[in-house]
């Protein structure tokens, strides 16, 4: 068999190091990805998890509200005690928040998304509030990451 001609030798020699460039190429690309897929979700899961807590937080306060407006007082007791009362474990049995299993619940204990329990307290004119302690987990009083129903 002969030697192709020059120029056909040339144009081999140039595809496969074009090939190799695309395969460069694409790895780099590829490793890229990788490193981005590593660090934005955290930024991710951060801004989803404080989403979900505000909308927990206000759907907590909003039913709270609806239990006042009905009996004239709030839910009273402990965090278990509040959440009975609002899913209908009351006089009139009416459920002022209906709890599904997806939800993050442990002995009775509305979770927020880092694992902690949701705050609720009363003021004595009759204010009341919920609250989480963000992803610090750290109660500073509606301070720092707190997640807050009032702001």
């Amino acid at each position: 068999m002969s030697e192709p001609p020059p120029l056909q030798k040339a144009r081999q020699g140039s595809t496969k190091w074009a090939l190799i460039g695309l395969i460069t190429l694409f790895l780099c690309l590829a490793l890229g990805g990788f490193v981005w897929l590593l660090n934005a979700p955290t930024a991710d899961r951060t801004r989803i998890s404080r989403s979900q807590a505000t909308s927990d937080v206000r759907w907590f306060r909003t039913a709270i509200s609806a239990y006042i407006s009905e009996y004239g007082q709030e839910p009273t007791g402990t965090q278990q005690n509040i959440l009975k009362a609002l899913q209908g474990d009351n006089p009139r049995r009416i459920v002022f928040m209906e709890v599904s299993p997806k939800m993050n619940l442990k002995d009775g204990l509305f979770l927020d998304p880092w694992g902690v329990p949701y705050k609720v307290e009363y003021s004595l004119d009759g204010y009341h509030w919920v609250y989480s302690t963000g992803a610090n987990k750290i109660d500073e009083g509606g301070h720092g990451d707190d997640v807050t129903s009032w702001q």
